[in-house]
């Protein structure tokens, strides 16, 4: 059973009860060949590496219809693993019969972010079940899972790269989707929520709303004491050093212990806290410099590391930040 795809036309809006931009084209099955529909899933999650249960298909009776069925699950899924946000499958359309050239026509339409990265996991995927499906050697098969299994590697870093970046913008579709709020791509990692008069722009946890100025304060740890202190707040004091020896030095001026941390990354990235002699702070320091040029040296203060959101004005929830670790007493 050979697969024949069609050139697609990328709709940019909605069409067919879906909830994205749709591709429509159409996919051929040459009936004159039979495929076993599990042993080519299991061959599939082998090769993705994505451990899945066969997924409910039509009938026997209707071979090519679920096979069509079992390339838009896996479509999907191949989709999912590199971070593409798409949350529905896709569907048939229509279907023509062909008795006299032994071929099945389906109509699809697939929703998509990027065209580009949803017609290359087709294509793939098509090539894949093709070159399986068409191999008895057992030798031959097995070289061909092995490279059908690097290839799934580029693909899926090819898809990846096309993918929203940050951990919060999927999650803020994924919801959006949940609750039924339409979103759409304005551009690269801007996404827009709603419609009208309560439409949002997002990229990540910025919106068209976040002021400018509190985000550069934000991405500035300096910057932000200052602003802190001057207001009255307590905040720990703090040297830039652009050298293991002035981080030391400060070190020992400040009185141990003390933090090493990059000056403009946030998510904790190069920050080392609770550092208590010269030799931890000196690691501490090559570290950070991985994530930016910009360094601080700042007293370490004990205490416990809270988080607040504030929305509109208001704090909404309150987080008690514990460090990794075990606790207990050593017996239970």
């Amino acid at each position: 059973m050979l697969i024949q795809q069609t050139k697609w036309i990328a709709l940019k809006g909605k069409a067919y009860g879906l909830t994205m931009p749709t591709l429509v084209g159409t996919i051929n099955i040459q009936t004159d060949r039979d495929i076993d529909l599990k042993t080519a899933h299991k061959s599939i999650a082998r090769i993705t590496d994505i451990n899945i249960d066969f997924p409910k298909v039509s009938s026997q009776e209707f071979q090519s219809q679920s096979l069509i069925e079992l390339l838009l699950f896996w479509l999907h899924q191949i989709q999912h693993k590199a971070r593409q946000p798409l949350f529905e499958p896709g569907q048939i359309i229509s279907q023509k019969k062909t008795p006299l050239q032994q071929i099945d026509s389906f109509q699809l339409a697939l929703p998509y972010l990027r065209a580009r990265a949803t017609i290359d996991a087709l294509s793939w995927l098509i090539t894949t079940i093709n070159t399986l499906s068409n191999t008895k050697n057992s030798e031959a098969l097995s070289n061909h899972q092995a490279q059908a299994t690097k290839t799934c590697g580029r693909l899926i870093s090819k898809l990846q790269r096309l993918s929203p970046s940050g951990s919060n913008t999927l999650r803020f579709l994924k919801a959006a989707h949940t609750l039924g709020i339409p979103w759409n791509n304005v551009a690269e990692n801007v996404f827009e929520f709603g419609y009208g008069i309560h439409l949002r722009w997002l990229d990540s946890s910025f919106t068209d709303q976040t002021s400018v100025i509190g985000a550069r304060f934000a991405r500035n740890k300096q910057l932000t004491a200052n602003a802190l202190r001057k207001a009255g707040l307590p905040v720990p004091q703090h040297f830039p050093v652009n050298s293991t020896d002035a981080a030391i030095k400060f070190a020992h001026r400040l009185g141990y212990p003390v933090v090493i941390k990059s000056m403009d990354k946030d998510r904790g990235m190069g920050v080392a806290a609770n550092l208590k002699t010269s030799d931890e702070v000196q690691k501490a320091f090559h570290n950070a410099r991985k994530f930016s040029k910009k360094i601080l040296v700042e007293k370490h203060i004990e205490g416990q590391d809270y988080r607040l959101t504030v929305f509109n004005g208001k704090m909404i929830w309150a987080i008690l930040r514990m460090p990794g670790g075990v606790v207990g007493n050593g017996k239970d």
